[in-house]
């Protein structure tokens, strides 16, 4: 489609930042185009009494030319906007509304126009010397740390031998528990707390212990959780903040849900080629050693997580944002398909969880501008099959052929909207490699365990 230099768009500020966009189009803009598309009509339509291709050119525009009007107009202005945003330098936060229907546009007039509120994008001014208060935590494993993990990683590659009842004197005995917080009538909330964890009797708090032992698997009890747990435990096992757990109802459903032992592997060849290159370990130190690196790489990654997200709240917090109010609460409104503000269900939430949101896509989309920041769709794909490689690495998968690993990340990033959170995923790191270039935060070295209780109280 050609755009007509007669198009005449223009954009009224109003109030603040907000503003509306107009465009006036004419017959002429895009007459040649409706006849092309007519003609194909034409060609195709079947209507009785005609031979097909044969219909005259005046009864298919009394049938047809109004929706292929409609259709064409559309088009048009959505490239025409496009161009003149792109040609203008206009910086939008969000897509144009429109301020009408199609109904309110009498399509039989040669001239036609057409109305959009738009938000323009604020200026910007971050404030780096705040960032510098922020932490780096460096995640060290001691020796102890890396035996308990090659621990677990034996037993998930034992042989299972089920059994029927829990003894308390058999410390080899392994238990599956699901907790299930539950109502005052006793029944499971819905969206109460839940959890299903393995316990070996050797880590399993006392109390807990006394509570299943003897019973067998399948066993249900109602029990209140401080009987038979410690609120340090409590938080531990279903990794939360321990001071979140007096709002919890004290009531909890135990079931045993599995009892068995585990006849672990021992530490040779054969388990070492499981979870490396085959050949490349060749003893208890050397996996040990290796081991350790994968375990602090994957939790000092994690590290970076937690300081991205601190720098993302830094900046929100101190980075004020003329906002076009108006145009906002026209897109909340439409989001949530109501007449008023007031008609949102928990409104001043939602509004700030939205806000915030569009604060840090404005600031992401400035900084990746600044500095020349792009994201092709090969870097997504790659970055995506690195994802998938790491997650079947730690599952002992390590000779994933490059050919499926490209397999797996077309599949998962044709799926839902993940490529475009996963672009803008891969922006954000850059932005953040960016900020963190420009700030020194102190670096503070800590263990797992501590690093993980940090983090669930965030």
């Amino acid at each position: 489609m050609t755009l007509s230099h007669s198009v005449e768009i223009s954009i009224n500020k109003q109030e603040g930042l907000d503003a509306e966009l107009s465009v006036k189009v004419s017959d002429a803009d895009y007459a040649a185009d409706l006849d092309k598309q007519l003609n194909e009509y034409r060609k195709k339509v079947n209507i009785p009494g005609f031979r097909q291709g044969k219909v005259p050119m005046s009864v298919v525009r009394k049938m047809f030319a109004k929706d292929a009007k409609r259709e064409l107009i559309d088009k048009f202005l959505q490239k025409s906007i496009q161009e003149y945003i792109t040609e203008n330098n206009v910086k939008l936060i969000l897509n144009p509304l429109s301020t009408y229907t199609a109904e309110d546009i009498d399509w039989a007039q040669d001239e036609l126009e057409f109305k959009y509120d738009i938000g323009l994008r604020p200026e910007i001014n971050i404030d780096i010397e705040k960032l510098n208060k922020l932490t780096r935590y460096q995640i060290e494993a001691s020796e102890e740390d890396i035996q308990e993990e090659i621990e677990k990683l034996r037993k998930q590659a034992g042989k299972v031998n089920h059994v029927d009842t829990v003894d308390k004197s058999n410390t080899d005995l392994s238990v599956t528990i699901h907790f299930h917080e539950l109502d005052d009538e006793g029944k499971e909330m819905q969206d109460g707390l839940h959890k299903v964890k393995l316990f070996t009797l050797a880590e399993m708090p006392a109390k807990l212990v006394d509570a299943v032992d003897g019973k067998e698997k399948g066993y249900k009890t109602e029990v209140k959780w401080a009987d038979i747990l410690t609120a340090d435990e409590m938080a531990d096992i279903f990794s939360i903040d321990k001071s979140t757990i007096k709002d919890l109802n004290p009531n909890f459903e135990l079931e045993i849900r599995g009892v068995f032992t585990v006849e672990e592997p021992e530490m040779n060849q054969e388990f070492f080629d499981k979870y490396f290159e085959p050949g490349t370990v060749t003893s208890e130190e050397e996996f040990s050693a290796e081991w350790k690196k994968l375990f602090e790489n994957y939790f000092n990654q994690q590290s970076e997580n937690v300081l991205a997200r601190e720098i993302k709240q830094a900046i929100l917090d101190n980075t004020e944002l003329e906002m076009p109010k108006n145009f906002l609460d026209k897109y909340m409104l439409i989001s949530y398909e109501k007449q008023n503000l007031s008609d949102i269900e928990n409104y001043d939430e939602k509004r700030k969880a939205f806000d915030d949101e569009l604060k840090w896509l404005i600031i992401s989309e400035y900084v990746a501008e600044q500095q020349d920041i792009t994201i092709t769709e090969e870097d997504v794909i790659d970055y995506t099959k690195e994802m998938i490689r790491g997650e079947l690495g730690r599952s002992g998968m390590t000779d994933i052929e490059d050919k499926q690993l490209q397999e797996y990340a077309i599949n998962y990033l044709t799926k839902e909207n993940n490529f475009n959170r996963t672009s803008l995923a891969l922006r954000d790191g850059k932005v953040f490699e960016h900020l963190l270039s420009q700030v020194q935060p102190k670096v503070e070295k800590i263990n797992q365990k501590k690093f993980e209780e940090m983090n669930r109280k965030q």
